[in-house]
């Protein structure tokens, strides 16, 4: 219930507009959880490496957004060629909603991206790759930009209450 309260309060909040900013901190926190910068890669193998998508942990996703109550803004279709301690990269299809005249009955511009996870850090449990960005081959919508990114630990660690933990 508290979940669908949530959604619904954000949704209502209005329409999610892009973002293009990467986290540049070394330690993240909240809710007693903390990420902390990852120094020495050895010995961690891919396997062990993990992502966000909003509140789930998850491995080579297949979507990512920075948007998580609208996906307003996001890359679908995300197809990894590579997934390791230094970073991942492939290839997905970006999308976002122009939102005229409105979130809801906007049109949705895409164009296939090129992808990559990078920033690998660490609860001192796992490991996840933090910081997403994509460039497509030209802006998709007038006055945004072909190239952006988010961290994707950011609705994970600063919205708590939704974690799946299970």
């Amino acid at each position: 219930m508290l979940r669908l309260f949530f959604i619904l309060v954000v949704m209502l909040a209005g329409c999610s507009s892009p973002s293009t900013q990467v986290n540049d901190g070394d330690r993240s926190t909240n809710e007693g959880f903390n990420l902390e910068i990852v120094d020495d890669v050895s010995g961690i193998a891919p396997d062990d490496v993990y992502t966000f998508v909003c509140e789930l942990i998850v491995q080579k996703p297949s979507e990512s957004t920075p948007n998580c109550a609208d996906f307003g803004e996001a890359v679908f279709d995300i197809q990894w060629d590579s997934w390791s301690t230094e970073g991942a990269s492939g290839r997905g299809r970006y999308s976002i909603n122009d939102c005229e005249p409105d979130c809801a009955s906007g049109t949705r511009h895409e164009a296939l991206a090129d992808v990559t996870l990078t920033n690998l850090k660490t609860d001192g449990k796992s490991y996840f790759l933090t910081d997403f960005t994509f460039e497509t081959q030209k802006p998709v919508l007038a006055g945004y930009s072909n190239v952006g990114g988010w961290d994707v630990s950011d609705f994970y660690i600063n919205v708590p209450e939704m974690r799946d933990e299970g």
